[in-house]
């Protein structure tokens, strides 16, 4: 106020016809604040609203654009079996977290490849999880990998890379005869 004293109210916080906080009282200081974790992805301009009271006059201002960025991620692939044999099934998980100072829950689709080929993918489940299962992986070390394609909120990320250990199945081989016993000349 132009005459030095402490104005007496509330402040309402809004965005267009979100209210995001209401009937906050002025604090010793003339102000009044809120926190919120809920601001999508993108520039909001909140509009700050004082209703004055004994004598205080109402006002409105709005607040420069406050810009939120998507939160980046972290994912980590992991083996069900390793090393695994020729032919035998092995699934992979991978975990998508967000690094702080973001918070949520990642949603979208994980690729997983060996090498630069892909595999297949699988979508996030609630707990930013994707498995894929896979029983064709050649003999050797294949370097696998998963790859999070990011959401509206979240970054993308890709994994350090897994060295899968792919061995050669171990076999057993028998002999049988069509006819035993048999007689000389018989086939």
């Amino acid at each position: 106020p132009s005459s030095g004293g402490v104005p007496v109210g509330t402040v309402t916080f809004t965005e267009g016809a979100t209210v995001w906080a209401s009937n906050l009282p002025v604090n010793g200081s003339g102000q009044a604040s809120f926190s919120t974790a809920a601001l999508s992805v993108g520039n909001h301009t909140l509009t700050a609203t004082f209703h004055g009271s004994t004598g205080w006059a109402d006002s409105a201002g709005k607040a420069a654009a406050q810009t939120v960025n998507k939160a980046a991620t972290t994912t980590v692939v992991s083996s069900s079996v390793n090393p695994s044999v020729y032919s035998q099934p092995v699934t992979f998980t991978a975990v998508v977290t967000v690094n702080a100072p973001g918070t949520g829950l990642p949603t979208g689709t994980v690729t997983f490849k060996r090498g630069s080929s892909v595999l297949g993918t699988a979508p996030l489940n609630g707990s930013g999880t994707a498995t894929f299962t896979v029983s064709t992986l050649a003999v050797g070390t294949p370097s696998i990998s998963a790859d999070y394609g990011g959401d509206p909120d979240f970054k993308i990320s890709d994994s350090t890379p897994l060295t899968q250990t792919v061995a050669k199945d171990a076999t057993t081989s028998t002999v049988t005869s069509s006819l035993n016993p048999s007689t000389s000349g018989q086939p």
